[in-house]
């Protein structure tokens, strides 16, 4: 019998970090879970590496969903920003259709 050697080469493209569940956490938490994601996301982006930080400011954005409408106030900034960081990063890929 004869035996190949085989090589795999494998690239880490996203590690997702366990989350809390974001039913539990109230507005501020959300907001700072959400804030720690965009930051990991500007550090993916300044390293052009776009698909992971879309990745991140989408999860960031999903803990600002479902704000009670008398908070809506506290998290539009930080919702703006992560829609447009996003809107940059598909730009970034060519995924603008």
């Amino acid at each position: 019998k004869n035996f190949y050697s085989i090589v795999y080469e494998v690239e880490i493209i996203f590690i997702d970090c366990p989350r809390k569940n974001k039913t539990t956490l109230n507005t501020k938490e959300k907001m700072e879970i959400s804030s720690e994601l965009k930051e990991k996301g500007i550090i993916s982006f300044k390293s052009k590496n776009f698909q992971e930080a879309e990745k991140y400011f989408s999860i960031a954005l999903e803990y600002l969903e479902k704000i009670p409408s008398l908070e809506l106030n506290l998290i539009l900034d930080l919702k703006h920003s992560l829609i447009l960081n996003i809107c940059n990063c598909l730009i970034n890929q060519s995924k603008f259709n």
